[in-house]
């Protein structure tokens, strides 16, 4: 009897997840939970663990650090504030963010994560967050409106969102069968 026969069941939060990653799993268990977050450099930082484990509403905690590191994992040369003084970031899992990982052996789900700091506010240079603020902030700039007109800025603003949402979107389930099992 190999592993996927003997998968977890499934977890009740399960229904918070999205339809597409509900078919995906084609009624199968949930093994193992990835959470992660992009660093600065787009390199997926996270924690993986067994399905049972892993509970929506609860924070799950990673060293700011990470953000001081380059690519190959060194830290960075600079003067940094408290640097050696290590304080964790906020977890917050988004459920519209999972998808079911199609390279897995075992039935594995991966959700993206939302960080804050330890006292609830939104870790300001998450690339997530600074995206928010980004379009936010050209939303507001009324000046930059008036230079380059409206039609432009609610043009340019509405093709942001749509790549925002898009980013945010998992992948469909043809797309990891055909193009990512066949690469």
């Amino acid at each position: 009897m190999n592993r996927r026969e003997t998968a977890s069941p499934r977890p009740t939060w399960i229904t918070q997840l999205s339809e597409h990653v509900q078919n995906d799993l084609e009624g199968r268990g949930i093994d193992e939970v990835e959470i992660i977050i992009p660093d600065i450099a787009g390199t997926s930082r996270g924690k993986a663990m067994p399905s049972y484990k892993f509970k929506p509403e609860e924070s799950f905690f990673l060293p700011v650090s990470l953000f001081c590191q380059t690519i190959s994992g060194e830290y960075v040369d600079m003067d940094i504030e408290d640097q050696w003084l290590e304080k964790d970031v906020t977890l917050i899992p988004d459920m519209s963010a999972a998808t079911v990982l199609p390279w897995s052996d075992d039935p594995s789900i991966q959700i993206i994560c939302d960080m804050k700091t330890r006292d609830g506010h939104n870790l300001q240079f998450a690339p997530r967050n600074v995206l928010r603020r980004v379009l936010k902030l050209f939303e507001e700039a009324v000046e930059l409106w008036d230079v380059l007109g409206t039609e432009f800025c609610q043009l340019f603003l509405g093709l942001k969102r749509a790549e925002n949402e898009e980013y945010q979107r998992e992948i469909s389930p043809w797309e990891r069968r055909h193009l990512l099992l066949n690469v």
